[in-house]
């Protein structure tokens, strides 16, 4: 890539870089944790050039995935760490709002694909890190979780990995539009 790619860090709402400058903006579980994604759509739609893209690959926590065996639950703590993340300014459900915020900022061309991840394509060990409960430890610090119900988390964890050929699948959301011109 070379001098072709740029890695800025800092504010997605005001970047600082030139208008109409760059080729393509990508957004990786960027907009989940925006507290304003519609200055964020619109900062990259300045700094696009005509007829280029933007890609945000996100999540909706009301369509994650599933798991087999099924982990008794999750879906309450999933939705505890939604309610967590917006009290701090991000959005969990952001992924049903891409293309909308892409419409409003001026994104024509728009697109919403679901990318299914799963454990048989891609193994287990891919989906680890991502039902690992210590990403939630700081849940139990911030008092979202209790320390009993991060424990019994572990447990039911060590009883999903020790099923019979554990399954999960993932959805994540990548949403795309073009700059006219």
């Amino acid at each position: 890539f070379g001098e072709r790619v740029v890695h800025v860090e800092g504010s997605a709402e005001q970047t600082g870089l030139p208008s109409s400058a760059y080729d393509a903006a990508y957004a990786r579980l960027l907009y989940q944790h925006l507290p304003d994604p519609a200055a964020a759509t619109a900062e990259a739609f300045r700094v696009l050039r005509p007829g280029r893209k933007l890609v945000a690959y996100d999540v909706d926590d009301e369509i994650w995935g599933l798991t087999d065996p099924s982990v008794p639950g999750y879906r309450a703590i999933v939705e505890r760490m939604a309610r967590a993340q917006a009290a701090a300014g991000g959005d969990r459900y952001v992924g049903r709002r891409l293309l909308r915020l892409f419409a409003d900022a001026g994104f024509v061309d728009l697109r919403l694909d679901a990318i299914p991840l799963n454990t048989v394509e891609l193994g287990l060990e891919a989906f680890l890190p991502q039902i690992d409960p210590g990403r939630l430890i700081r849940l139990v610090e911030l008092g979202v979780l209790t320390q009993d119900e991060f424990d019994e988390l572990v447990v039911r964890r060590s009883e999903f990995l020790a099923a019979d050929r554990p399954f999960i699948l993932i959805l994540i959301l990548v949403a795309s539009g073009t700059k006219p011109g």
